[in-house]
């Protein structure tokens, strides 16, 4: 059941040409999840022709779906816990685990004898069976988002329109799915034996005592959080004549959305610090498939126009990152700084430019086509830091240059 309503406050008014208010709710009644509401409120205010701010605060519910439920799921067999995750060892991969003593309680709870923890060391290259499956015990995410903005249309420059927004969105419960090294590296950090994440962690019991069967899945963690600041700018400018190839003139737009990512946290239970992934890439920042994240990014295009054709100029811009191994994954697994040396610190910034055009033949018949990454820019390798295919396809271009050529009928 759900319902909205919009409420003009002034209008026409000095310093209020308009007021109003949006204001919205939803009640859920689910088959599982039970229920649950969600609601938002928002605001807009032109004190001036051509100048708007906005703001709104709203409430989100997701319930879990059928495959976060049930999903029968797969699975597979790792070596790499006992290699470097399993920090109920005095060693990892020789290297000293000198934080061994503060796992003890989880350790020993998982069949570790007390009197061999403290010197027992795992077997290098053990396979551990890790399981995904459903989980059945999953509650709803909630979150909150919070947006606040400018949008400025001056009169006196009816082409050019600039908008300014600040995001601010928090989800709590949110369901995250972690695999078999996940499950064993949040054991650890939650530190509890009790905890239902630490027992999903079965060891060879009476025989080396190594992690044996690992069960992942979908988990309510603790929260997930992002900010950041979305900068849009619209200008179109007429050409003279000369410009122009038909009597209907010509025109130049240009049109710019940026982003400057404040925040993007994951906290895997309210008893750990969440690890703020902007501007990094790799375990553990991969470890929630939310791919790489640049601090700045930015997209640009010119358009010229006139009559029957548009041509276009793109560029893509994306800041620099780090490895996020030396500034998390090294304190996570208890890894001293001064013996590790990261092959990959870091990848510069990246742009992209993309040339397309269309023209109209006549009424029926048009053609269009282009050339995308005109640079034939190659992406960053990333090795084991990568999401897929050796890099990370949702932030950079895997196929460099490529032609596109079509014709479009209609009737």
């Amino acid at each position: 059941i759900f319902g909205e309503l919009r409420v003009p406050l002034l209008a026409d008014l000095p310093l209020a040409r308009y007021l109003g208010l949006e204001l919205g709710y939803r009640y859920s009644d689910h088959s599982i999840s039970d229920t649950f509401d969600s609601w938002k409120v928002s605001g807009e205010w032109e004190f001036a022709t051509g100048y708007r701010i906005r703001a709104s605060l709203q409430q989100a519910v997701r319930a879990p779906n059928i495959a976060e439920f049930f999903v029968t799921g797969s699975e597979g067999f790792t070596s790499g816990i006992a290699n470097f995750g399993d920090l109920c060892s005095a060693n990892l991969n020789g290297v000293p685990n000198l934080d061994v003593q503060q796992y003890a309680d989880v350790c020993i709870a998982q069949g570790i004898p007390a009197s061999e923890f403290g010197t027992w060391v795992s077997t290098p290259n053990y396979e551990a069976q890790t399981l995904f499956r459903g989980n059945p015990l999953l509650e709803p995410e909630e979150s909150e988002t919070l947006t606040a903005g400018i949008v400025i249309q001056p009169p006196q420059l009816d082409n050019l329109s600039i908008s300014v927004d600040y995001y601010d969105i928090q989800i709590d419960n949110a369901i995250t799915g972690i695999g078999g090294a996940g499950i064993v590296g949040l054991c650890f950090t939650i530190n509890d034996p009790n905890d239902p994440v630490c027992q999903n962690v079965q060891r060879n019991d009476g025989l080396t005592y190594n992690v044996s069967v690992v069960r992942g899945g979908p988990y309510n963690i603790a929260k997930i959080a992002t900010s950041g600041v979305d900068l849009q700018i619209n200008y179109v400018a007429e050409l003279p004549n000369w410009a122009a190839i038909s009597a209907e003139g010509a025109t130049l737009s240009l049109w710019i959305v940026a982003n400057k990512l404040l925040e993007s946290l994951t906290q895997n239970t309210p008893d750990v610090e969440g690890q703020d992934c902007a501007g990094f890439f790799g375990f553990p920042c991969d470890n929630n498939s939310f791919g790489t994240l640049p601090e700045y990014r930015a997209s640009t295009r010119l358009s010229y126009d006139t009559g029957p054709l548009t041509l276009s100029l793109q560029w893509q811009w994306l800041d620099g990152i780090e490895d996020a191994w030396p500034a998390y994954g090294l304190e996570l697994f208890g890894i001293p700084p001064e013996i590790h040396e990261a092959e990959l610190p870091n990848i510069g910034s990246y742009s992209y430019f993309n040339l397309s055009g269309d023209y109209q033949i006549n009424d029926v018949w048009s053609v269009y086509g282009g050339v995308q990454n005109l640079g034939d820019r190659e992406p960053p390798l990333m090795a084991g830091n990568s999401v897929a295919a050796n890099s990370d396809p949702s932030t950079y271009d895997l196929m460099g240059r490529r032609y596109f050529l079509g014709l479009t009928l209609a009737f």
